[in-house]
């Protein structure tokens, strides 16, 4: 015979041993049925909820039992979690599609799931689209993954090894995210690889040895990670890197004298690290260089007089290290040189004059060493100078008339030396200065009136701390003198 709700209410309510009728009376229509404390045992035990959605005042026990409402109670009942129906929408996975290789794709996808894809800037049509070849960064060619380029994406997360399963790729840019973890080894399996930009994350650990397999790499950029450990040697490999940035990292040890073998860079960038001792005099054989950033490491040793056949170079970078020894004359061949910094070493000696055949120079810096002897009149042969600091040395002799020259420069710092004589009228031509500073020297003598061309454009001049007397020819010039450095004549 034919199954009402109310009796099936009491099947289910035997059935499963439902006993809490949950103080009765829950709906208005089974006061009359014999089956009502069963419906409200049901009910409490949450199998019904009534016929009349959404009120669900009502239970109407003597309808038949239609299929779906059977397969309702006995869900409840069972506690069967409901079944969601497939989203059309859904990525259908790597074996659905045909566009690339599909582990080529699982790596897409591991890359996706270990660096919170969800939560990428850029993610269109990543696990959505059945051609991963439309994925935002991503570029297929000949139905392979050659180019990923997810800059500043942030990603999060660890790089899966999987990557390496990306035989055919040319390029992998990851930089400017919040990348941890190791730098996968499986990364050194990428033959094809020309193109390499990992840096601006946080990743830590050593670089691994096995990235010197990748000798068709042009660009290598590690910088502005956590990375430890020494420079691999096996980096000196890569016989077509043109650029190798690594700085501001953790790095430690020497610098490998295999580098010296590539000589295609353009820029070689391994400031801010740890790097200790010499620097290779191999470096000398990289006369493509024009970038040269040693600089905030805690080299020693003397400068190689080999770097002076960097004649391509344009930027030199040697300072906050413990560099010894002499200033080599050689430096002064790099006559492309822009800027030329080596303050903050122990370096002795007297600063060469073939340092002014460096006319392109715009910055000079060789303050907070142990320099000594005159300073060069050839240095006023450097025109193009916009900041020239000696600072900070044992610098001793005059003033070099031939300074007045640098009609460039904004800054010019001679301080805490052991200069004498008089400040030199020529000082007045620099009608671009804005800081003048000789505090603590030996000066003496009256200052001349030409400095005077120097008001409404100088704003910083130190003359104090002199063990000579200076003096000023006209009241005007004191005053003037008085209203930048209180301090100008405490020598006499």
């Amino acid at each position: 015979s034919k199954v009402t709700r109310e009796v099936m209410a009491a099947f289910l309510v035997r059935a499963f041993s439902y006993d809490d009728a949950g103080g009765g009376g829950l709906f208005t229509d089974t006061a009359g049925s014999i089956f009502a404390n069963d419906i409200d045992k049901l009910a409490t035990a949450g199998v019904t909820k009534g016929c009349n959605p959404p009120d669900n005042t009502e239970f109407c026990p003597t309808d038949l039992v239609k299929r779906d409402q059977m397969a309702s109670f006995l869900a409840r009942a069972l506690g069967l979690p409901p079944i969601v129906p497939p989203d059309p929408d859904a990525w259908p996975g790597c074996t659905t599609q045909s566009s690339i290789p599909e582990t080529e794709c699982g790596a897409l996808v591991a890359l996706y799931d270990a660096t919170s894809g969800d939560q990428w800037t850029q993610r269109a049509g990543w696990l959505s689209d059945p051609d991963p070849c439309t994925w935002s960064g991503v570029t297929c060619s000949a139905g392979s993954v050659t180019r990923l380029d997810l800059n500043g994406n942030e990603l999060s997360g660890s790089i899966p090894t999987e990557l390496g399963n990306l035989p055919n790729l040319i390029g992998l840019w990851l930089s400017f995210n919040e990348l941890s973890g190791s730098i996968p080894a499986e990364l050194g399996g990428l033959a094809d690889l020309t193109f390499l930009g990992l840096d601006s994350n946080q990743l830590s650990g050593s670089i691994p040895t096995e990235l010197g397999n990748l000798t068709n790499l042009i660009g290598l950029w590690l910088s502005f990670n956590e990375l430890s450990g020494s420079i691999p040697t096996e980096l000196g490999n890569l016989a077509n890197l043109q650029d190798m940035v690594l700085w501001d990292n953790q790095l430690s040890g020497p610098i490998p004298t295999e580098l010296g073998s590539l000589t295609n860079l353009t820029s070689l960038g391994l400031s801010g690290n740890q790097l200790s001792d010499s620097i290779p005099t191999e470096l000398g054989n990289l006369t493509n260089l024009t970038l040269l950033y040693l600089h905030s490491n805690q080299l020693s040793g003397s400068i190689p007089v080999e770097l002076g056949n960097l004649t391509n170079l344009t930027l030199l970078y040697l300072h906050s290290n413990q560099l010894s020894g002499s200033i080599p004359a050689e430096l002064g061949n790099l006559t492309n040189l822009t800027g030329l910094y080596a303050d903050g070493n122990l370096l002795s000696g007297s600063i060469p004059a073939t340092l002014g055949s460096l006319t392109n120079l715009t910055g000079l810096n060789l303050s907070g060493n142990q320099l000594s002897g005159s300073i060069p009149a050839t240095l006023g042969s450097l025109t193009n100078l916009t900041g020239l600091n000696l600072s900070e040395n044992q610098l001793s002799g005059p003033i070099p008339a031939t300074l007045g020259s640098l009609t460039n420069l904004t800054g010019l710092n001679l301080s805490e030396n052991q200069l004498s004589g008089s400040i030199p009228a020529t000082l007045g031509s620099l009608t671009n200065l804005t800081r003048l500073f000789l505090s603590d020297n030996q000066l003496s003598g009256p200052v001349s009136v030409t400095l005077l061309q120097l008001d409404g454009t100088l704003q910083y001049l130190y003359f104090f701390g002199q063990t000579g007397c200076l003096t000023a020819s006209t009241t005007e010039l004191a005053t003037w003198l008085m209203s930048l450095d209180a301090n100008w004549n405490d020598g006499c």
